[in-house]
């Protein structure tokens, strides 16, 4: 009677072992859903810059984020973004003014000019606009961030970034969304895009 009630026990504390395990396991992947799936990180090669174009005028300032020298119609740059290198135009009538230009990949973001790629265009196109004013959100980080991890989003609420699922390959884009938990910390999740 006695080996009964210890092998009874015995396989009560195996069930119950088990059961706490499965329920980890299932926590887990309620966590991995919740951020995405996995993307691997793939570190940047290179740092992001700003080239002036060699046909610039002089009234061009050698940054895109500096001061106008003078006065000039239109002033292009080169930019390190996250998508490809992309050429964008600003007027130096008043200040280093970006002109209205569309881009192709959503939340695309270059750094070194501060610009993101915003679907905010009436009929649904995206334009380049540049941020990291007060109510805005800061840039996007350079390197793609940890799907998980955390980030902060100001006051804004709401940060999206854009990155490729690989870079090497450049076929599936994926954006990241850095949503506040507690007062401007958050973490970063992303779509599906990488997944298939």
């Amino acid at each position: 009677m006695g080996n009964h009630r210890r092998n009874g026990r015995s396989a009560m504390a195996v069930i119950a072992a088990s059961g706490a395990a499965m329920l980890a396991a299932c926590s887990a992947d309620e966590e991995v859903a919740e951020v995405g799936c996995a993307v691997e990180l793939d570190p940047q090669s290179s740092e992001p810059t700003a080239t002036p174009s060699p046909g610039n005028p002089s009234g061009c300032p050698p940054q895109p984020t500096e001061a106008c020298p003078g006065s000039a119609a239109e002033c292009a740059y080169a930019l390190s973004c996250q998508s490809q290198p992309v050429t964008v135009s600003y007027g130096c009538d008043v200040g280093p003014q970006l002109l209205e230009q569309p881009c192709s990949m959503p939340f695309d973001y270059c750094p070194a000019a501060k610009l993101l790629c915003d679907p905010i265009g009436a009929d649904g196109t995206s334009l380049w606009r540049r941020i990291g004013g007060t109510d805005e959100p800061p840039g996007c980080p350079w390197e793609r961030p940890a799907a998980g991890s955390e980030c902060f989003t100001g006051h804004y609420g709401q940060q999206r970034c854009g990155y490729w699922c690989d870079r090497q390959t450049k076929a599936t884009w994926t954006v990241a969304t850095c949503a506040a938990e507690a007062s401007t910390q958050g973490k970063w999740r992303y779509d599906d895009a990488c997944c298939g």
